[in-house]
């Protein structure tokens, strides 16, 4: 079974629209890596949702889309682990990392959450 992250950043509805801050789903199969940035910050690094290989010139290279996600100090591990476990055993096809609407969360330990994802290469 496919499986998606659903991000929604914004808390006000009337911006859901918003391609930046609004809702997004982005394939499990698109996670890169995750690393710590923070004492209370993962992020996650994921392949560019519209960019592509075909986009780079001259020998550019292209950065993955990130997705930083608010945690307890130093919950680096128990966060990586609770990712990997929901996206091998979970049941639900769309894991919600965060819903800023609905303060929703697959996992009570996700507070908060950041991204950077472009619409186009620039």
């Amino acid at each position: 079974m496919k499986k998606y992250f659903y991000i929604r950043k914004t808390s006000t509805l009337a911006d859901d629209d918003d391609s930046t801050n609004g809702s997004v789903t982005i394939p499990t199969d698109n996670l890169m890596r995750m690393a710590a940035t923070a004492d209370t910050q993962l992020t996650l690094y994921v392949k560019p949702l519209i960019r592509s290989e075909s986009d780079a010139q001259d020998g550019n290279v292209i950065n993955n889309d990130t997705i930083d996600i608010t945690i307890p100090t130093n919950g680096h591990k128990a966060m990586m682990q609770s990712i990997v476990n929901e996206i091998t055993n979970g049941k639900n096809p769309v894991i919600i990392l965060y819903d800023a609407v609905a303060s929703e969360t697959f996992d009570t330990n996700i507070t908060g959450v950041a991204g950077t994802w472009a619409a186009a290469l620039s």
